[in-house]
């Protein structure tokens, strides 16, 4: 699936993240999330229209969902291209 969306704000106690729903024939099988690396967060975040917003009160490291979920799991890759576009991907294998 692909889909282009703005980068997501966030809200108290979670770390910034996209939610997700696998549907098959119709059905929703999985709905989950996937997050940003921290570093690449607290970059973005200097940017004027989120830095109108104060800071984020939620890291990775403390959010309160994914607690003992290993990250490589739930982590975006990402690349960023030279006009400030940002790409975000994930490949999910999903066992029936």
């Amino acid at each position: 699936a692909n889909f282009s969306t703005v980068f997501p704000g966030w809200y108290t106690g979670r770390s910034i993240h996209i939610h997700f729903t696998v549907n098959i024939a119709g059905k929703a099988y999985i709905t989950s999330q996937l997050y940003f690396q921290d570093t690449l967060t607290e970059e973005l975040l200097l940017e004027p229209d989120y830095k109108a917003r104060g800071k984020r009160d939620t890291t990775n490291k403390n959010d309160r969902t994914l607690g003992s979920t290993p990250l490589d799991q739930v982590l975006l890759a990402t690349a960023k291209r030279a006009d400030g576009v940002l790409h975000a991907w994930k490949v999910l294998s999903i066992k029936s």
